[in-house]
């Protein structure tokens, strides 16, 4: 490589490190004016141009992505490359959403449901650009023999045998499914899996541990207690029920005239949801010392925060409180002293 080559390399990368640099500390400005800010229109627009400003990056490293798929640059080195430059995105926009707690306590209720719909967006769109780098292999059945013969048998069409066959093989998660009327104790879950609830209906679930994440669909008049969900619980047609958990996240779907005693990390978040009550945790549940010391490896609060009073209604953007839930905030209240006694009485029931 000769003199003029190697000056102008050199010219080149202090460019990029001045410009790097640059960058850096314009962030650094928008976070001190997030941070530091008392007036929370201030702080809206900062959060707002440091969302657009991940957004950007985000583009960025698919356009990096892009390009490197176009020179032929190794399949696994793309991808590692990819991965680690939107790790990095990630962990900017992780920062940035920690922001909306202090931020809470001076805006108002509309502003921030604003803002955590807007990190949801971001949120999804980091999703999304994980799986362009790289996509998960998609799921091929080994044999439709078996919804066949379910067709044949229960006179249901192939189509829908299909469509049911593809929801099970796709999701061979622990859990419990297409249950009534029955009491279900699990003492040990497999560590780092999800868990998974499905079709149940007047049925008592106790999960005695951690597990990394649970999923609820289609459960009717049922009691779910589940120590600790390390990750989020998600939650989507649900009605008349009570669930009784610690988790980072809870999020709810269509769910109606349901119960939450819950202890959670971050604000708990409702969608399409009606006559939907939110409760501290249980004191049979809050009060034992192994399920602290449970929920204290997962990460999860061993205190009570309060966080299951901060709840969003992604569906109610005006500035008065959402009609579709409410608070049990009252020690006496009748409601959570019925769900207490049955806690109690399960528990001496099946010896917990």
């Amino acid at each position: 490589m000769t003199d003029t080559a190697k000056s102008s390399i050199a010219v080149l990368e202090s460019i990029a490190r001045r410009d790097a640099a640059r960058k850096e500390h314009e962030r650094a400005r928008k976070d001190e004016r997030l941070h530091s800010s008392e007036d929370p229109s201030t702080a809206l627009v900062a959060f707002n141009d440091a969302c657009a400003e991940i957004e950007r990056d985000i583009q960025r490293v698919l356009s990096d992505d892009e390009a490197s798929r176009k020179s032929n640059v190794r399949e696994e080195t793309r991808r590692e490359s990819g991965l680690a430059a939107l790790g990095a995105v990630n962990a900017r926009a992780t920062a940035l959403d920690a922001t909306t707690g202090e931020f809470g306590r001076r805006a108002s209720a509309y502003d921030v449901r604003v803002m955590r719909q807007r990190m949801c967006d971001v949120r999804a769109a980091l999703v999304r650009a994980r799986g362009v780098i790289a996509p998960r292999e998609p799921f091929r059945f080994k044999s439709r023999a078996s919804g066949t013969r379910r067709a044949r048998k229960d006179g249901t069409s192939k189509d829908e045998a299909a469509a049911v066959e593809d929801t099970d093989a796709n999701d061979d998660s622990p859990g419990t499914r297409d249950r009534k009327n029955e009491v279900v104790v699990v003492r040990e879950v497999p560590e780092g899996e999800d868990y998974v609830l499905e079709r149940l209906a007047d049925c008592d679930v106790f999960v005695l541990g951690a597990v990394r994440a649970l999923r609820a669909h289609d459960l009717k008049r049922c009691r779910v207690f589940i120590v600790a969900v390390a990750g989020s619980a998600h939650l989507e047609n649900v009605a008349d029920c009570v669930f009784c958990l610690a988790t980072r996240q809870l999020r709810a779907h269509a769910v109606r005239r349901t119960r939450f005693h819950v202890r959670a990390a971050s604000r708990p978040i409702i969608e399409d949801s009606r006559e939907v009550a939110f409760a501290p945790l249980m004191r049979g549940f809050a009060t034992q010392a192994n399920f602290d010391v449970i929920r204290r490896d997962a990460g999860l609060p061993v205190e009570e925060n309060g966080m299951w009073r901060e709840v969003d209604d992604f569906l109610w953007l005006k500035a008065s409180a959402s009609p579709h839930w409410s608070a049990l905030d009252d020690d006496n209240d009748e409601t959570r002293n019925v769900d207490e006694a049955t806690l109690r009485e399960a528990f001496e029931r099946l010896d917990l």
